[in-house]
């Protein structure tokens, strides 16, 4: 098993949310059981998972999934949701070295909706993809956690491809939604594609792309919100390495006002930025994670995704 620094005496295992990789407690690392890789955790100033109100605003961090229920004075419901950052790719010690790509940022969402008094809502915060080792060989990371239904960011490859570093994992994509599968209600920032591991052919671990809305919401309601996927920077064309985002609404429920921003590209080894990110998010800021260099263990995990959810009774 890889293990770094960070690992200089005995660790007891702390539970995580559903679906996500188990936290060594007093580290900043997590251990994907089954893969015999230690990848470290997001920046120690990163918030705790989980959900904190105050007055008529709820904020939520990823990685977390819980239900928000509207007020039933609520004449109209403010969304801001982030998508998760992706990790950053690993560097290689092959051929004199070089470093790994930074990873795109999650999209952001403002999304106003009337009709939603009295109804419960499926909230998701999203989780940030991992980085991936150092090669030669280095270990791919995992895609950071999103909505049941759809949003999961996707791991990335292994760098032994030609001695390169493992790519890294694309960030989950954060949602808020209602009806089966969000049919009658869905707002979607999708996650950050995950950094190659290293930016020049033929030496790279693939990426993992970032997690997009919940298919069947996108068909019912029209929705673009597609993760973002990282290619070499020597590609003909590269998509968007930053999520998308994007809302609808069905029925008696209305989308008075939107925008959305696609998260941002990396700029080689550093990872994308997203903007307008609220201040009660914190550095659950959706932000890309940057490439590692050659003497780099690994990139850097992306910035969680977050949900912020305001209320108003005129």
């Amino acid at each position: 098993m890889l293990l770094p620094d960070v690992l200089s005496g005995p660790v007891r295992v702390a539970r995580t949310g559903l679906g996500q990789p188990l936290r060594l407690a007093g580290t900043g690392a997590v251990l994907m059981l089954g893969a015999g890789v230690l990848w470290p955790s997001g920046a120690a100033a990163q918030p705790q998972p989980g959900c904190v109100t105050a007055g008529t605003t709820t904020t939520c961090t990823g990685y977390t999934s819980t239900t928000y229920t509207v007020p039933g004075n609520a004449t109209s419901v403010f969304f801001t949701l982030i998508g998760a950052g992706g990790g950053g790719g690993g560097g290689t010690t092959t051929l004199g070295g070089d470093s790994g790509e930074g990873a795109g940022a999650g999209g952001t969402l403002r999304c106003t909706v009337t009709g939603l008094a009295g109804q419960t809502l499926n909230v998701t915060a999203a989780g940030p993809g991992r980085p991936g080792y150092r090669g030669p060989g280095g270990p791919a990371g995992p895609g950071g956690g999103g909505d049941d239904v759809g949003g999961n960011g996707l791991g990335g490859s292994g760098g032994a491809r030609n001695g390169g570093g493992g790519g890294g994992g694309g960030g989950g994509a954060s949602n808020v939604r209602l009806g089966t599968f969000g049919t009658e209600f869905t707002a979607a920032a999708a996650g950050g594609g995950g950094g190659a591991g290293i930016n020049r052919l033929p030496f790279f671990g693939l990426n993992g792309p970032g997690g997009s809305a919940p298919v069947v919401a996108s068909l019912a309601l029209g929705l673009s919100a597609l993760g973002g996927n990282t290619l070499l920077n020597s590609a003909v064309s590269d998509p968007p390495a930053g999520g998308g985002a994007d809302c609808g609404a069905s029925g008696a429920f209305a989308v008075t006002s939107k925008a959305s921003t696609t998260g941002g590209d990396p700029d080689g080894s550093t990872g994308g930025t997203a903007s307008g990110v609220p201040a009660s998010c914190g550095t659950a800021n959706g932000n890309g994670g940057n490439g590692g260099s050659p003497t780099d263990l690994h990139g850097t995990t992306g910035e969680p995704g977050c949900v912020v959810i305001t209320y108003s009774t005129t």
